[in-house]
């Protein structure tokens, strides 16, 4: 099985580098090839400067059968050129769409490869999306997440949800 980890990304040069370095510690199946790709959407940070930092480590780093890292510009400013100029460079059979302001757990691309196994016929996947904030959230933030974990990503998803009964067929 071939995987596409794909980036679009724009002026979040800090967050991003955390993105990528978390993307190093997973546990990838040694029958998966699996690449990173990132695209540019003309940032005017630091952000091309860290992905040709990025693009020039060593391969080893990187756990399991992977196959590179790509960094990609897109000068026309909009997340879907981003993502378009990414689809068509990306060489997987599938593709794990990340944002470029988070975290992934050492577990995460294993998660996403046992529900391609367990379902073949499904079109897409989800989960939980844990917020890493900068800073401690204040008191009416905080009261917010308690009234509302949903909207937050807060709640835990314990057992499989098909979205149809097809999915299950």
């Amino acid at each position: 099985m071939r995987v596409s980890v794909v980036i679009a990304t724009w002026n979040r040069q800090r967050l991003l580098e955390q993105t990528l370095e978390s993307l190093t510690h997973l546990h990838a199946a040694g029958d998966v090839k699996w690449e990173v790709l990132v695209c540019d959407n003309a940032s005017t940070d630091d952000t091309a400067k860290l992905l040709h930092q990025w693009a020039d480590r060593p391969v080893t780093r990187w756990p399991g059968r992977f196959r590179g890292f790509t960094a990609l510009h897109e000068p026309r400013q909009g997340k879907a050129f981003a993502l378009n100029r990414l689809v068509a460079r990306a060489q997987g059979d599938w593709l794990l769409c990340l944002d470029d302001d988070v975290k992934v757990d050492s577990n995460w691309m294993k998660g996403f490869l046992d529900g391609i196994v367990r379902y073949p016929k499904a079109a897409c996947f989800g989960g939980a999306i844990n917020p890493w904030p900068q800073r401690t959230p204040g008191p009416r933030a905080a009261r917010m997440i308690e009234l509302y974990p949903a909207v937050f990503g807060l709640h835990p998803i314990d057992r499989d949800t098909p979205m149809t009964e097809s999915l299950t067929a």
